[in-house]
């Protein structure tokens, strides 16, 4: 097992370092040391050793697929989507960069793309848990809780210490209205992985409508300072904010969310509550119906509240409900 499959990541790089000291063109050697930053969340030199990698050789896959989930970490979805796709197209065969992909498309809400890419991994690779912890994932956001539970629990039989399986299982109590189970999974997540921020921030999210809103904050105020321009942790900040009846500080996070990510449908959904209990009921349903044009056919029950609200403010706004 080798120091990177040990988890001893300075004793990696140090070696990978010397390899490179020796032969500056050794690009198996940068490669390792890349792929060794990528695990570390060194994401910038990361970027610069996997370039060097595949400058110096263009025709292997594996760079690809790693400077891919370096490019899906920071946000460049559409420079992660043609790595995967350069990444397949010189290993066909690659189960890991379907993989990927998936995470990709599920990500930009294109969920047959996703479970088919999935579905593919699992084909070339039927051992791989990540494949069925993707599709789990993407079963979820679908709605198709029953089948993202079936993958993920595979998942987590291949691989008990695979942290985003738990995370997807969480989650998918989650919206199943579960809170508890939600919760342990959650927090065996964060435990294998105490920097996934998406399980930490989900888990803020359980903790609020369990009532435990300091709980709550405490992992959203965790999130924001190990992602700062994570827009998902300034909508669900907001969203603790709403349930702690503070509209004026959850305005403040959830316009931010906007500001990071015009496209949050939940930051809309959540931003549309503030307005509602201002009472500014114009402002509500214009963000409750752009939260819902954003994802009309999801299953979420965030968009679903989105609706409701919208029919409730169209209600309240209309001339009769405003006579009485």
């Amino acid at each position: 097992m080798t120091h990177q499959q040990k988890g001893e990541y300075e004793s990696a790089i140090a070696d990978f370092t010397e390899a490179i000291r020796l032969d500056s063109k050794n690009a198996q050697a940068y490669y390792g040391r890349g792929d060794t930053y990528r695990l570390k969340r060194d994401y910038d030199r990361a970027l610069a050793d996997l370039n060097e990698t595949i400058r110096l050789d263009p025709t292997n896959a594996r760079p690809y697929n790693s400077r891919g989930i370096v490019y899906r970490n920071t946000g460049d979805h559409d420079h992660a989507i043609a790595d995967y796709n350069e990444a397949i197209r010189l290993d066909p065969k690659s189960a890991a960069a379907y993989g990927n992909r998936a995470v990709i498309y599920y990500q930009k809400g294109d969920y047959d793309r996703a479970i088919a890419d999935c579905d593919e991994a699992s084909r070339l690779g039927p051992i791989n848990v990540y494949a069925y912890s993707n599709r789990g994932e993407a079963y979820r956001v679908t709605g198709d809780y029953d089948r993202a539970l079936a993958d993920v629990n595979e998942g987590i039989r291949l691989d008990p210490k695979n942290s985003f399986a738990y995370h997807v299982r969480g989650n998918t109590y989650r919206l199943k209205g579960d809170l508890d189970r939600a919760l342990s999974d959650l927090n065996e997540a964060i435990r294998l992985d105490p920097k996934d921020v998406g399980a930490i921030g989900t888990r803020g999210v359980v903790y609020s409508r369990k009532g435990n809103h300091n709980l709550a904050l405490a992992d959203l105020n965790e999130t924001i300072r190990l992602i700062p321009k994570h827009s998902g942790a300034y909508s669900n900040r907001g969203f603790v904010y709403n349930n702690m009846g503070k509209y004026d500080l959850a305005l403040a996070d959830l316009n931010e969310a906007i500001r990071l990510d015009p496209n949050n449908a939940f930051a809309h959904k959540n931003l549309g509550i503030s307005y509602e209990k201002k009472g500014d009921l114009e402002k509500a349903l214009a963000e409750y119906n752009l939260a819902v044009k954003l994802m009309p056919n999801s299953p979420d029950p965030s968009i679903q509240e989105a609706a409701e609200g919208a029919k409730r403010v169209t209600r309240l706004l209309a001339p009769s409900s405003r006579r009485n």
